[in-house]
């Protein structure tokens, strides 16, 4: 007796396409078309699918590949951050210096810039002539975070020490009962 092979599911090609857009294999399943109660066991079912893994694999490679996302330019990103030089921001007069002026590495760690500003109306001369407006404008780097980039090089390097016991080489337990003995 011949084998009736399934009919192709294109909700699984589906999924795979909508899976790769934010990694998240519930809202993936609603948008491939599974019924939403059951759609986070779906995913789940889904991602363990050999070919479905592979397939997501595949269309995530290719957009890295596409978009230049590399784990040397990620780590490159990071290890800016990382290691930044505040002062670097700054000319020989402590003055901010022109975001055109920044090298490559600091320009890499802001975050956002944001100008205010400001001016004051001055006040009446004795001669009834107006002191000219002040105009004050004050600049704010923000910095991505220095600590979270570290903390990410750490990670990567496995400089992350273990806090738990079973993975640090177990732990010894002694109990005393009242009687005086030991227990090991």
């Amino acid at each position: 007796m011949a084998r009736r092979e399934k009919p192709k599911d294109d909700r699984r090609d589906r999924f795979v396409q909508e899976y790769c857009k934010d990694l998240n294999a519930t809202q993936a399943a609603i948008r491939a078309g599974y019924a939403q109660k059951g759609a986070h066991v779906q995913g789940s079912r889904l991602l363990s699918d050999a070919k479905v893994r592979g397939s997501i694999d595949q269309l995530l490679a290719k957009a890295a590949a596409a978009n230049q996302v590399t784990i040397e330019r990620t780590l490159k990103e990071i290890a800016r951050i990382a290691y930044a030089d505040v002062r670097k921001l700054y000319d020989q007069n402590g003055n901010l210096k022109p975001i055109h002026e920044l090298d490559d590495d600091i320009a890499a760690t802001i975050a956002g810039i944001e100008i205010d500003e400001h001016r004051e109306e001055g006040e009446l001369q004795e001669g009834g002539e107006p002191v000219p407006a002040q105009l004050t404008v004050t600049r704010k780097v923000k910095r991505f975070d220095k600590g979270k980039a570290l903390d990410q090089c750490m990670a990567f390097l496995g400089m992350h020490k273990s806090l738990n016991p079973a993975e640090s080489g177990g732990m010894a337990l002694t109990i005393n009962l009242s009687g005086g003995k030991k227990l090991k």
